[in-house]
C-alpha cells in the first residue's frame, strides 16, 4: 500500500496544483530597498512564498517579513484541524449544541465556507471530519496526521460516520462571533479555504506597507498583483494532472487575480490494486470515482477559489461546468480521456492563457 498523505490536506485539500518550480533567477536577497525580493517558509504543514517586485522605500524586508509570519500563525493557531490547541480544534472537542466564542477571522471563513457548501449542494462540507479520519487522511493521535490504513473502511463504518457529517447543523452567529455544532461527535474542519485565506491575509498585509505588485503563494494556492519587475504580468503555470512528471498543462498571465486548484493525483493511497484518492464525497461517504482529475478556479478572492475548487472537483466534470456556469466561476477542468488528458475552460479562464515561452514560470501544483 502507498500513502501520500500529509498535515493540513484534508479530504479535499492537498498541495498539487501550483508547483513553484522554475523560480525566476531574478529574485535574489535585495541589495537596496528598490530591488526585486522573495522569500520562502513553512505554515500550516505546508510551504509559502512571496515574491515582491520591489519594497517601497523606507520600508524594512525585516519588518515585512516579521508581520507576514505573525498573519501566518495566528491563522495557523486559530484554524489548523492538527493543532489540538487550535480554535477549530478547542471547539471540535467542545460538546454539542453549546454556542462558542469564535474570533472574527474564523468567523470569515466559516461564513464563505457554509455559503459554499450550500451553493454547491453539499459537495463542499466542512464537517466531513469524520470521514477523513475514518479514511486516514485527517490528523490522527500519535502520527502527526499521517494515518496509514491497511484496508478501506467497511459499509457500516462509513454509515456511522455519514451520520456525524451534515454541514447544515451548523449555525453562525455574528455578534458576537460564535458556532453551534449540531453533530455530537462531529468535526469541523477549514482546510478547503483556511489556506485560500491565509494568502488573501498575506495580500492584505503587503499592501498595507503599500507594495503594489506581489506574488503569494501558500500550499499551491496564489494570489497576484500589479506585474513582474520585467513589466510582464506573473507567469503561472497549471500543472498537467500526472503522477510520473510535472509539466504544465496551461500558463495564465495572473495579475489582480487569485487562483486555486484541486486534483486528485498527489495525496493517495492504495489498496488490493485500487488507487484511493484524499478527496471524499461527503455525500456517499468515499473518495471521489470519476474522470475528472483536476480543477483550477480564478476568482478576485483566494478564499472562495479554494473552496470552490473542491467543491468543483468533487461534484465531477458534468456537475462541476453547470455549477461554474451557474456561480460564473472562471474554471480550468482537465479530464482523464483514455492515456491522455482533455481541457474544458471558461472565456474568462482561456483569456489569461499566455505563451508557455515566457520566462518566470510559476507552475502551479494542484493541492
Amino acid at each position: 500500500m502507498a500513502d501520500r498523505t500529509r498535515p493540513w490536506r484534508r479530504a479535499g485539500v492537498v498541495t498539487s496544483g501550483l508547483i513553484i518550480a522554475a523560480v525566476w533567477s531574478a529574485f535574489m536577497r535585495p541589495s537596496s530597498p528598490h530591488a526585486a525580493v522573495s522569500w520562502s517558509g513553512t505554515t500550516m504543514g505546508t510551504t509559502y512564498s512571496i515574491k515582491l517586485h520591489k519594497l517601497p522605500a523606507g520600508v524594512a524586508l525585516e519588518k515585512v517579513q516579521s508581520e507576514v509570519e505573525r498573519v501566518l500563525e495566528e491563522i495557523n493557531a486559530k484554524m489548523s484541524a492538527f493543532d489540538p490547541r487550535s480554535e477549530i480544534s478547542r471547539w471540535n472537542a467542545a460538546p454539542a449544541d453549546a454556542w462558542q466564542p469564535i474570533s472574527p477571522e474564523t468567523a470569515t471563513v466559516l461564513k464563505e465556507a457554509l455559503r459554499v457548501c450550500e451553493r454547491s449542494g453539499g459537495a463542499l462540507d466542512i464537517t466531513v471530519g469524520p470521514l477523513v479520519r475514518l479514511w486516514h487522511f485527517g490528523p490522527a493521535e500519535g502520527d502527526g496526521g499521517a494515518g496509514r490504513r491497511a484496508a478501506v473502511p467497511d459499509a457500516e463504518s462509513i454509515r456511522a460516520a455519514r451520520e456525524r457529517v451534515d454541514w447544515k447543523r451548523i449555525e453562525l452567529r455574528s455578534r458576537p462571533p460564535a458556532v453551534r455544532r449540531g453533530i455530537e461527535g462531529g468535526a469541523v474542519d477549514l482546510a478547503a479555504v483556511a489556506k485560500g485565506y491565509g494568502v488573501d491575509r498575506v495580500a492584505e498585509c503587503l499592501e498595507a506597507f503599500g507594495i503594489e505588485h506581489y506574488l503569494v503563494e501558500i500550499g499551491g494556492e496564489i494570489r497576484a498583483k500589479g506585474r513582474r519587475p520585467d513589466g510582464l504580468p506573473w507567469a503561472v503555470g497549471v500543472e498537467t494532472p500526472r503522477l510520473d512528471a510535472r509539466q504544465p498543462q496551461a500558463v495564465l498571465q495572473l495579475e489582480d487575480a487569485a487562483l486555486a486548484t484541486s486534483g486528485d493525483y498527489r495525496n493517495y493511497f492504495e489498496s488490493e490494486g485500487r488507487r484511493f484518492s484524499h478527496l471524499i464525497d461527503p455525500r456517499t461517504g468515499r473518495p471521489i470515482d470519476h474522470r475528472l482529475a483536476s480543477v483550477s478556479v480564478l476568482h478576485p478572492s483566494c478564499m472562495t477559489a479554494d473552496a470552490w475548487a473542491t467543491a468543483l472537483m468533487i461534484l465531477g466534470p458534468e456537475e462541476a461546468w453547470a455549477t461554474a456556469q451557474r456561480e460564473g466561476l472562471d474554471v480550468l477542468l482537465i479530464e482523464r480521456k483514455g492515456t491522455g488528458f482533455e481541457s474544458r475552460m471558461t472565456p474568462g479562464f482561456a483569456a489569461r492563457i499566455a505563451s508557455p515561452a515566457r520566462g518566470g514560470l510559476v507552475l502551479h501544483e494542484t493541492k
